[in-house]
């Protein structure tokens, strides 16, 4: 299969510490309903996706998965206001309690992500949009996923 990777990759997880210093509890959001303490508790949900111990069903139908994966291997960034059945129509409950416990949360989530792969190099965790995913596909999704909400918040 032919790696069409681009300018997503260009984005590197490693700036997410320098990038989350200038995110605060009155940062808004550029669209969406979410507050800065969702989006970080929303990244950390889809970082821990990968060592779950209960596989996640794919509800992408088999037969679209190569344009889903097609597009998450593009430099096509994820649309605004895109519709996430997992999220519903107003956001959930916090889960921490305030927003410096988010970022500590998500960057111990990133970590734990690194590790599960240089552990388990060989792994396909399930996403439930994208399929069974290697760990250069996850990185692909997350560095998409990061910059689609770093963006959101106006952090890069």
């Amino acid at each position: 299969m032919e790696n069409t990777q681009a300018s997503t990759s260009a984005f590197d997880l490693k700036t997410v510490p320098f990038l989350l210093e200038k995110l605060t509890e009155e940062t808004k959001p550029h669209w969406g309903k979410m507050s800065a303490q969702h989006m970080l508790e929303h990244l950390g949900n889809t970082l821990v996706i990968v060592r779950s111990k209960q596989e996640l069903p794919t509800i992408t139908p088999e037969d679209q998965l190569p344009a889903y994966h097609k597009f998450l291997m593009s430099d096509k960034p994820f649309a605004r206001d895109i519709p996430n059945q997992f999220i519903g129509s107003a956001p959930p409950a916090l889960r921490f309690e305030n927003l410096e416990t988010a970022k500590t949360k998500v960057l111990a989530a990133l970590e734990s992500f690194h590790k599960f792969f240089a552990e388990n190099p060989e792994a396909r965790p399930v996403h439930p949009f994208f399929g069974k995913l290697n760990h250069e596909e996850w990185l692909q999704f997350q560095r998409k996923h990061f910059q689609h909400h770093f963006t959101q918040f106006g952090l890069i």
